[in-house]
This record gives structure tokens, sequence and C-alpha cells, in this order.
């Protein structure tokens, strides 16, 4: 499925150590669907939206499920590596035709 190839090339830019626990199919579905929403516009801030709509469901009493604003900056920097790559993911995808662009001309 389109979303599970942007998300797991979003997965693959991110250090293994900077994973949530357990099972991200579905974080980083919504990461590939922030990418294809927001392409290099992305933020931590979107990032962090998005992480939390999918915490509240596993983790509903966790202490980060506040607006970014509330958050100290260590916690938003903890978004920006998947910020960053969404938005990489987002510019690869810029750079290739798209089908309609191929079959003009």
């Amino acid at each position: 499925m389109y979303l599970d190839d942007i998300a797991a090339q979003i997965r693959s830019r991110i250090d293994a150590s900077d994973l949530p626990d357990g099972d991200t199919r579905q974080l980083f579905r919504l990461y590939a669907t922030l990418c294809l929403a927001k392409g290099d516009g992305a933020t931590a801030e979107d990032v962090h939206n998005l992480w939390a709509a999918w915490t509240a469901e596993r983790d509903p009493a966790h202490d980060a499920l506040v607006p970014v604003s509330k958050l100290d900056r260590q916690t938003v920097a903890l978004d920006e590596p998947f910020a960053r790559a969404i938005r990489e993911v987002a510019a690869d995808h810029d750079r290739k035709p798209r089908v309609a662009e191929t079959q003009a001309g």
C-alpha cells in the first residue's frame, strides 16, 4: 500500500533508539499522510500532534499528551528527527515524476 511504502521510507531515516516502543505501523502511516499533506512544510509540532493522537489510544495518561507549547524544549526536540525525515521523504518524492507527468507528451 502506498502509505506503507512512504511510512517505510520515513522510518528508515529514524535511528532505532529514537523509535517509540511497540507497534508503530499506524504512527508511521500517520507520518506518511503528513508527508503527503504538508511535504517539506511538516514541523515538529505536526509530528507531536500525530504522535499524541496515536499515543492517546495506547497510553492516555502519558505526560506529553499536551499541546507542544506546554512542553519543554528537550521534549519538543525529540520530534525533530521525525519531522526532518518526513521533509526528506517529501523532497525525494517531489523530485520524482508523477504518473500523469510521464504520460503527457
